[in-house]
Order: C-alpha cells, then structure tokens, then sequence
C-alpha cells in the first residue's frame, strides 16, 4: 500500500511539473497604475503557476505604484521618466529569462488556472505562439472564447483566428522568447496603436498558433485611458494611429507577399462590421458573455 502511495505522489508531482515546463516571463508596464496594479499582481500570484517571471515596469515615477509593487515578488525595472509603454514592453523583453513572455496591462486580470491551461494546449510541442480567448468588460460583443484546441498554420489562418488584424491586442498571447529575438521583434516607440504591427509580425514568423480552449485574458477598460479617453483631440490621434498601423500592415504584407486582412482595406470589413452589430444585439436581448472566473 505505500508503495503504490509513493507511485501515487510520483505521479501527480510529474504532472504538476508537467503542466509548469515552461518558464513564462509576463511583462507588465505601469504608468498611473497604483489604483489597479495591486488587483492585477494579486491575480497573477494566485493562479499558483510556480514557473513565473513577474516583470514589472514602472514607467515614470508619477505615483506610488512602485512602493505597492515592491510588496510582491517581482522583477522591477523604473523610468523615473515617463518613456510610453512600447518603451516599457520592450525593456521587458530584454530583461525576460522565460520561455514564453506574456504581456499584461496594469488593470487586467486572467481567469482561473490561466497559465496551466495554456501550457497544457501546448501539449507535447513548444509552439511560438499560445493564444488564449479575451473578455471585453466594456464592450462584451468583441469578447472571444475558444471552446477547443487548434494548431494552425499559414499565414491568413494566424492572422485572422484572433481577429489580431482587428484587435491589434498583443496580451492574449504566449509568444516564445527565443522568437521575438530571432526576428527582432520589438514595439514602435512614439506611438499609441503600438500592439497592432507588433501581433502582425509575431504571428507572421510563428511557426504555429494553438488556441488554449478555457484560458480567457480580461480586459478591464479603464475610464480615461489612451483608448477610452473620448476628448477630441485624443480621438483624433488615434484615428491617426489607426491609419499609421494600417499602412504598416500594407507594407508588412506586401514586403512578405500576402493580404493583411487589416481593418481599413479588407474585403472582410463589411462582414465583421456586420457580426459585431449582431453581437450588440444578442447582448441586448440578454444573451452577452458572461465574466470568466
């Protein structure tokens, strides 16, 4: 009977070590983040994935994040500065000793087992690009989940099987280290659509996409932040982003011989026009999303 106790404990340690083989490195810029940041930290620490880098960076001392962030186990790097969050992300990546780096905003949280799950969807391989499903707080019909695993290939399917053309955002997303610094992809300094040309290139030199069927990123939209922000001249500069990021996307395609299906140009603007009205609707009558635990 010990005996079989023992192979019994065995067991379930080689699965625990398991579904924690990679190291992930989940990089969090922090700027205006002292209201927010300890929920988030809170968050992650809790999903009790023992292989983790917390990187945090305090990008311009302007509050007191940096003494709340302290209280945790976390690397921090600090700007005295403000340097935007490109600048932020990217001393991120630099500074990342994981396998895998995920990126996260200050007022974002994960639904539970988040990094297990997305490990598990990895199987036995050690694909560039995990992807998780997203829940919008704010705007419930542009929420996606995936209810199964799928490895996929080629060039339209990576980009389109996360709307990341759409979207733009780049914290659904296990992306391997070792790849991001093969292709030396880094974030745009200067500009606030950073995320949209960044996923592009990621997911375009990703030998693979596997979805992570349970794993949802929550993306809490903060009032008066860069994309919530409804003043004129914030909106104004965004369209202009928005019209820097889709040239980009002309470019990026054309220099590597495909269509991105991006949010100004593509035949599929209509139809995704057209579902998100559909989903308004549904949510409307009552049958939205409902918020991931």
């Amino acid at each position: 009977m010990q005996h079989f106790r023992d192979n019994l404990h065995l067991d379930v340690g080689h699965t625990e070590l398991k579904m924690e083989k990679f190291k992930i490195s989940v990089i969090i810029p922090c700027y205006y983040g002292e209201k927010h940041i300890a929920r988030t930290l809170d968050n992650i620490v809790s999903q009790n994935y023992g292989n983790l880098e917390i990187i945090v960076v305090i990008d311009g001392l302007v509050d007191n994040a940096k003494e709340i962030v302290s209280r945790y186990p976390v690397r921090m790097i600090v700007f005295e500065k403000n340097r935007g969050v490109s600048a932020a992300r990217n001393a991120g990546i630099e500074a990342a000793t994981g396998d895998y780096i995920h990126f996260m905003d200050s007022d974002d949280e994960l639904s539970s087992g988040y990094y297990r799950k997305m490990v598990e969807a990895a199987g036995d391989g050690f694909p560039d690009a995990i992807a998780s499903g997203v829940y919008n707080e704010a705007q419930k019909f542009r929420s996606q989940f995936f209810n199964r695993r799928r490895i996929v290939k080629g060039t339209h399917s990576k980009l389109t099987v996360t709307w990341c053309c759409k979207m733009g955002c780049c914290w659904r997303y296990l992306l391997r280290t070792d790849m991001l610094r093969k292709h030396k992809i880094e974030f745009e300094t200067g500009h606030i659509i950073e995320d949209l040309p960044f996923i592009v290139q990621a997911l375009y030199h990703a030998n693979e996409v596997v979805t992570a069927p349970g794993a949802v990123y929550i993306y809490n939209a903060t009032p008066g932040s860069i994309m919530n922000n409804m003043e004129p001249e914030m909106k104004d500069r965004r369209d202009k982003e928005f019209l820097h990021a889709s040239r980009f996307l002309k470019r990026f395609g054309k220099e590597h011989g495909f269509i991105a299906p991006a949010r100004f140009n593509s035949p599929y603007k209509y139809v995704f026009r057209a579902w998100l009205q559909y989903q308004k609707f549904l949510e409307f009558m009552g049958y939205g999303y409902a918020r991931p635990v």
